[in-house]
């Protein structure tokens, strides 16, 4: 069976690796990363707190409405390597702390009518975070725009 040798230059590779290393730790890599990251998935953000808004809303009641904090529980995380849009837990919103996840869900959750025993089962906006981030191009592009320009900060100083 042939086989490819590829051996890197050791001084090309010491170079790289001295430059990644310098970066790694600086409080200025991880910002200028986080600050590309959340401008990448920005519109991702935006589109999926768009989403769960539009799903329409229920009876009213009082407090705070639950898709309005689910929206604004809606942000970019950034990673190590990148980042992600998540939506955090909402235990403040009626004691409903699992509130993103069971809206996304497709069967609903079970729970009582205000003021009665009854218990109904309600469905919520299924899909909404989901379906909205599933064939996003645009924004894994973007993404690897920004991490592209990290690249080309280590790439300058080699």
């Amino acid at each position: 069976m042939d086989a490819v040798a590829i051996e890197p230059d050791h001084d090309s590779f010491t170079r790289v690796a001295r430059a990644l290393r310098d970066e790694a730790p600086g409080r200025e890599w991880r910002q200028d990363l986080s600050k590309g990251m959340g401008a990448a998935l920005a519109p991702g953000v935006a589109a999926v707190r768009s989403a769960v808004l539009s799903r329409g809303g229920g009876a009213g009641h009082e407090g705070q409405p639950l898709r309005q904090a689910v929206a604004a529980a809606v942000h970019v995380v950034p990673l190590d390597s990148g980042a992600t849009i998540v939506a955090d837990h909402t235990p403040q919103v009626r004691q409903f702390a699992h509130a993103p996840k069971r809206l996304n869900e497709r069967g609903g959750w079970r729970r009582r009518v205000f003021g009665s025993n009854v218990t109904v089962i309600q469905i919520g906006a299924p899909g909404w975070f989901d379906d909205t981030l599933q064939d996003n191009s645009r924004l894994h592009a973007a993404a690897y725009a920004a991490l592209d320009g990290r690249a080309g900060r280590i790439a300058r100083k080699v």
